[in-house]
């Protein structure tokens, strides 16, 4: 199993050291941030470890940046944030086409949001956001790719525990599939 990381705190030493008090090379109200955290996620998916895993896990896929920046091009209206939303659009769809094989969504409740240094966290800004990830899933619902989780975090073991337990089906069933021919 590959575990990928935080793209968003990546992208955040960038031009840093620890303890360092120096601005990032790149800030989160500039337009190329969200593309930045994107791409930093690529490389973690495309790095040796993911690619040989039999499956890689993300706290975040290129629908939260896409999401985080339809609301940045709403807000500032300007060309570049509209371009570098296009550019997040086609992120996502290649994600969602050729790399995940589940994406769960996690809806907003009233659990506390965990800062990243980034984003604000108060509840209507999250809400917003929210519900913009919500149309952008409406937008995806192709297949059953996309699952809802609960969010009673008593019961996300027994949740997850039955996911792989469907997936390790479905692994035995190609490899049967495969043998046969």
């Amino acid at each position: 199993m590959a575990l990928l990381g935080s793209s968003t705190r990546s992208v955040l030493s960038w031009g840093r050291s620890p303890g360092d008090d120096r601005e990032c090379l790149l800030l989160p109200e500039e337009n190329g941030f969200q593309l930045a955290c994107i791409y930093e996620r690529r490389r973690m998916m495309l790095a040796k470890g993911a690619i040989s895993s039999d499956f890689t896990i993300s706290e975040r896929w290129a629908m939260d940046e896409t999401s985080y920046q339809l609301h940045k091009a709403r807000t500032k209206g300007d060309l570049d944030a509209w371009h570098t939303l296009r550019v997040c659009q086609m992120e996502m769809q290649w994600e969602y086409d050729n790399y995940w094989d589940a994406i769960y969504y996690i809806p907003v409740t009233d659990r506390e949001v965990e800062g990243d240094g980034t984003r604000p966290t108060d509840k209507d800004y999250q809400l917003e956001i929210d519900s913009l990830l919500k149309d952008g899933l409406k937008s995806l619902k192709k297949t059953t790719k996309i699952k809802t989780i609960p969010t009673d975090l008593s019961k996300l073991d027994d949740y997850f525990s039955k996911e792989i337990e469907a997936w390790k089906k479905k692994k035995l069933l190609k490899l049967k599939n495969v043998t046969e021919h």
